[in-house]
């Protein structure tokens, strides 16, 4: 408490860290206190997609991060890869499901189904939701 929450700016983080993914051309930090840093993209233009257990950052020396008081050398540490959410990821199939009603050939028949199930709801490509023919 009472640690004052001063901005870092991007020039500064990127002194301070080496991304391997782009993210973003624009970002801010800001320390919550001696252990915590809070890194906010604020224009993700050119920014990689998100890699979340492939995205790391590491300690470059010449930013001279060190403890407090100072007595180890200059962090060179790379982060454990990134974990967390972005939100929804991209639509999946989870489950492609044929069934024959009459059972009676192992082949694609007449009034045979095909049941196609997405990982989260979707817009359902604007079609309408019975009647959809080939």
């Amino acid at each position: 408490a009472g640690f004052p929450r001063v901005g870092v700016t991007r020039q500064q983080l990127d002194a301070l860290f080496a991304f391997n993914y782009n993210i973003g051309s624009d970002y801010t930090g800001q320390w919550l206190d001696d252990k915590t840093l809070v890194i906010t993209i604020t224009n993700p233009f050119g920014a990689s997609p998100p890699q979340i257990s492939n995205v790391v950052a590491s300690v470059q020396a010449v930013a001279n991060l060190r403890s407090v008081p100072p007595v180890t050398a200059a962090s060179v540490a790379t982060a454990p890869p990134m974990f967390g959410e972005f939100g929804p990821g991209n639509i999946a199939v989870s489950s492609f499901r044929a069934s024959d009603p009459d059972n009676q050939d192992d082949v694609f028949g007449t009034g045979d189904i095909i049941d196609i199930e997405f990982s989260i709801p979707t817009n359902r490509a604007w079609l309408p939701t019975t009647g959809i023919t080939r």
